[in-house]
């Protein structure tokens, strides 16, 4: 069944797709037709280790939220991986996503230089509503607004809208607006695009995405259209087909052309008895013998015991009838179940064998979550200025007298610097220094003397 499936898992693209796969382009242009940075703020390898909207809901559960990554490239002269990018997540005291930021190794410093962060902000109904995103000027060492995304959403917390805004230097600027629209059953059912005419002071239409679904909720059908003038026009079309076990088996894309549908290419999926997706074969429509016959594109899929992607292959069509290696994915999880790396080989034909490209590790917090009804001591915590400056702001509510170990370590987890508070009923705020660290992205980690742990807080050093 396809429904709606997070946009943020663009975030994470390199999982699931390779960017030079013929296939991606048409996926890509589903989902971002479909969906939104704003459906969820959290990445989608923290969803799979959640319970419910908030882990904080159970008594005793160990949830995982993922604290940041690493990317690697493969230095084949070398032959050692090279660090380029690292992400540093932080959460609010729901666990939602606060505040991402990224970083670029700089081989010359050897050190890791800020270059992006975007911050989150959500409603009472933890619908993320703003995402700000500044980049760092290194040279006169501040951050400085780069883009805006406001969303709004309805009483189902379906986003019905969203507004891209860009900084002109003194103000905001409205870029692109999307619309969506949704069925009684809550399936998105229309998106609408439009960009800022700044000569007319106008929103322009550019493009519409339109979604049909069955009685089972399956999409059938996925229409683009793109605005011609004074209406919208025919583009794009896949019509989705399901087998007896509601699995979706075959996909055809068409173009508009002469006002008529014209094939394009054909997809074929494949899955095994635990309804994983197995194998997705493309192929491209001949006019000369009239069926799809063209080899396209390929991607084989295998899973562990747990269900859990484990392998995957790549594989590009020579335009006639065969499938040419050209990328493989391997998975490596935790015994908890969170991912902790993939790495991506591409295929070398003179040595006939995939070699090291790219990786990507991933490192979470863990935490004790409880319920704030049946424990006492439940803490309210948030961190600023963020990044710090010599001392960083701890401000924290408790309920009752009671100590805390406040831990700050560097991003390999290697402590850093130890405080024990004493904590006082009602919200405090405790300055932690921190003219000894240097510069950099640290994380922050809180133990209540009753052993509960809450989500780590990251913060940058100037």
């Amino acid at each position: 069944m396809i429904k709606k499936i997070h946009f943020l898992s663009l975030l994470l693209l390199p999982l699931f797709a390779n960017a030079q796969h013929p296939l991606l382009a048409d996926w890509l242009r589903m989902q971002s037709a479909r969906l939104s940075l704003f459906h969820s703020p959290a990445p989608d390898l923290t969803d799979k280790a959640r319970s419910g909207a908030s882990p904080l809901a159970k008594l005793n559960e160990v949830v995982y939220l993922l604290s940041n990554s690493r990317a690697d490239t493969f230095d084949v002269a070398a032959t050692q991986w090279l660090p380029t990018d690292s992400t540093v997540y932080l959460y609010n005291s729901d666990t939602l996503l606060d505040t991402k930021q990224q970083l670029q190794f700089d081989e010359e410093e050897a050190a890791w230089i800020s270059y992006l962060a975007t911050f989150y902000t959500y409603d009472a109904q933890k619908n993320n509503t703003v995402q700000l995103i500044q980049q760092w000027n290194d040279e006169f060492k501040y951050w400085y607004n780069l883009t805006r995304l406001l969303g709004a959403y309805d009483a189902q917390k379906n986003l019905i809208g969203m507004v891209i805004q860009n900084w002109n230097g003194s103000d905001w600027d409205s870029a692109t607006h999307f619309l969506y629209q949704y069925d009684a059953n809550n399936n998105l059912t229309q998106t609408t695009i439009l960009n800022r005419n700044f000569s007319t002071g106008t929103w322009d239409s550019t493009q519409r995405f339109v979604f049909v679904y069955d009685g089972l909720g399956n999409l059938i059908a996925d229409t683009t259209y793109t605005w011609i003038g004074t209406g919208f026009g025919y583009t794009n079309l896949v019509t989705y087909q399901y087998n007896g076990l509601n699995q979706n088996d075959v996909r055809i894309g068409q173009i508009y052309s002469n006002n008529k549908w014209k094939n394009s290419w054909s997809d074929t999926l494949s899955y095994d008895a635990n309804n994983n997706l197995i194998m997705l074969v493309r192929w491209g429509w001949s006019q000369s013998v009239k069926k799809f016959s063209l080899s396209e594109a390929k991607i084989v899929y295998e899973y562990n015991a747990s269900n859990q992607l484990v392998h995957r292959i790549n594989y590009n069509g020579d335009g006639a009838s065969a499938f040419l290696p050209a990328s493989e994915y391997l998975y490596t999880y935790s015994m908890e179940g969170n991912l902790e790396e993939y790495l991506l080989k591409v295929y070398d034909n003179t040595a006939a064998a995939f070699k090291n490209f790219q990786r990507e590790v991933y490192f979470y917090s863990n935490l004790v979550s409880h319920s704030p009804a049946l424990s006492p001591n439940h803490l309210s915590i948030s961190a600023y200025p963020n990044p710090a400056n010599q001392w960083l702001n701890l401000e924290i509510s408790s309920p009752v007298p009671q100590s805390a170990d406040c831990y700050i370590t560097d991003r390999s987890g290697r402590m850093l610097q130890h405080q024990r508070l004493k904590l006082q009923p009602g919200t405090e705020t405790y300055p932690l220094p921190l003219e000894r660290l240097p510069a950099g992205a640290y994380l922050l980690h809180i133990t209540t003397e009753k052993g509960f742990r809450y989500p780590t807080v990251g913060f940058i050093a100037p």
